[in-house]
């Protein structure tokens, strides 16, 4: 885990975090935090760390489904790029399509794509997965492709992910869900994203990910859950 992260894995949100010194939280109209969550807000932080030229972006929501149920929408990796902001592809892979990228440099994942299509895994076993993804970058950088190694706590409900190979300086995410509600009904999602695409970005782009593209990784979870696959 890079230093400058407190516990992190990004697993598939590509947006611009790496910019300007600026830091963003998403308005809660004067509201405390856990009274915005309560109302179905959604709370942002971009931090800059010390000692990073990079930031560590937070959003955190409360997700009308059962922590077991966001869980399984969460793994659904060979899904994400149908509901998750900014993916082009993402799939998952088996351990043994790493023997193909071991002397590869990141900008052969390209040519790489279709060899790894090959292990791609429906569900993938165990507390360690390995997923491939392409990000969709806004112009004028250009997609970046990378594999992940995801971490997963089964029994926490938690995950930290860190790239393995990839066209990024830094791509690390986490999930935390935690229960929530008198009942435990519901799940308080945390998710974690501290990127670097690896060139220079204009320093509105952090205000774009902290109002725009943070946000929509909780909405994108709220829609996905309702669905009835996940109820098994």
């Amino acid at each position: 885990m890079h230093q400058c992260l407190k516990p992190a894995v990004t697993f598939c949100l590509i947006s611009f975090l790496a910019t300007s010194c600026s830091s963003a939280k998403h308005s809660v109209g004067g509201k405390k935090e856990d009274e915005a969550l309560r109302d179905g807000e959604v709370i942002v932080n971009i931090e800059k760390k010390a000692g990073c030229d990079t930031r560590l972006g937070k959003v955190t929501g409360v997700i009308d489904a059962p922590r077991e149920r966001v869980w399984k929408v969460i793994s659904d990796y060979n899904e994400h790029r149908k509901f998750m902001p900014n993916l082009l592809e993402c799939f998952a892979i088996r351990p043994e399509a790493l023997d193909l990228v071991k002397e590869a440099l990141p900008e052969d994942l390209a040519t790489l794509e279709g060899r790894l299509r090959e292990y791609k895994c429906d569900e993938p076993p165990g507390s360690i997965v390995y997923m491939y993804g392409v990000g969709d970058f806004p112009w004028p950088m250009p997609n970046k492709r990378y594999i992940l190694r995801i971490e997963r706590d089964l029994y926490r409900f938690t995950t930290r992910a860190n790239m393995v190979i990839g066209e990024m300086k830094v791509n690390e995410s986490s999930w935390e869900l935690e229960r929530y509600g008198p009942d435990a009904s519901k799940t308080l999602a945390t998710y974690r994203v501290y990127l670097d695409p690896g060139m220079a970005v204009p320093g509105f782009a952090v205000n774009m990910a902290a109002n725009s593209t943070l946000p929509e990784v909780i909405e994108a979870v709220r829609r996905r859950v309702k669905d009835a696959k996940y109820g098994s």
